[in-house]
């Protein structure tokens, strides 16, 4: 994936960057990025926050984990659906 790619899909997901630079998705959706580099793969999910520089890739979930990954090496792109309005008690 490139930085186009990447920067087109948090687009979509109307992601707002904050002071420090982290590209904070919004409406509590997450985002799941799937990696790959000689032969070992990887899916970090529930994805927060994005950040780009010079090629690298820096990602904030949920639980405050925050992983480094190359953006040549991320291969693909799933968005978790927003969470869903719970409903109020009483009567309707």
């Amino acid at each position: 994936m490139n930085q186009e790619q990447l920067s087109s899909i948090l687009d979509q997901l109307s992601a707002k960057v904050d002071k420090e630079g982290w590209s904070l998705l919004a409406d509590g959706r997450s985002l799941s990025l799937y990696v790959a580099h000689g032969g070992v793969q990887l899916t970090v999910g529930r994805i927060e926050a994005v950040m780009i520089k010079a090629g690298s890739l820096r990602v904030r979930t949920a639980k405050g984990e925050v992983y480094y990954l190359a953006l040549d090496d991320v291969f693909a792109a799933s968005v978790d659906a927003a969470p869903a309005q719970a409903r109020k008690t009483g009567f309707l």
